[in-house]
């Protein structure tokens, strides 16, 4: 059997930054999967897919938290005045 190929439309509820990671971690999921039926594959992808929009208090705010986490960075990248 084959892996599945998980593929996530960005729209406005899915930004690009969390496209890419359930795209990776779903596809590596899947990959290691392949070697069970495809329906098994598709149900263990689904659940973990649940699982983290069900688990993860960000999901409804991905776009925000990526630009406070991008706020960090740049600030802890800037020179400080001694």
């Amino acid at each position: 059997s084959h892996p599945l190929i998980v593929n996530i439309d960005q729209d406005a509820v899915v930004p690009p930054g969390l496209k890419k990671k359930l795209e990776k971690e779903l596809n590596k999921l899947a990959t290691e999967k392949s070697e069970q039926p495809q329906y098994d594959q598709l149900r263990t992808v689904w659940g973990r897919l649940v699982s983290f929009v069900d688990n993860n208090l960000f999901v409804p705010c991905w776009k925000e938290l990526k630009k406070c986490v991008d706020l960090v960075q740049n600030s802890n990248a800037a020179p400080t005045k001694a």
